[in-house]
């Protein structure tokens, strides 16, 4: 699952609060199908953990741009 937001500084920082919970995440440049303006940087998330990804982007203060589900 691919979360969108607007920079790699909010990126690295909602997955470094992830990592420090136990859940993993990758930072990549948003797929061009997902982006809205510009380059923009998205998490690699798994599905179940889009809830505490939310969470964690809204308590630093970050808007999440795009939620889009990865095909396998």
């Amino acid at each position: 699952m691919n979360v969108q937001v607007r920079s790699m500084t909010e990126a690295v920082r909602i997955r470094n609060a992830l990592m420090k919970k136990g859940i993993s995440a990758k930072v990549i440049q948003t797929p061009l199908s997902m982006r809205q303006g510009g380059c923009g940087y998205s998490l690699v998330i798994r599905p179940e953990a889009l809830g505490e990804t939310e969470n964690t982007a809204a308590k630093a203060g970050i808007r999440i741009l795009s939620v889009e589900r990865r095909e396998k």
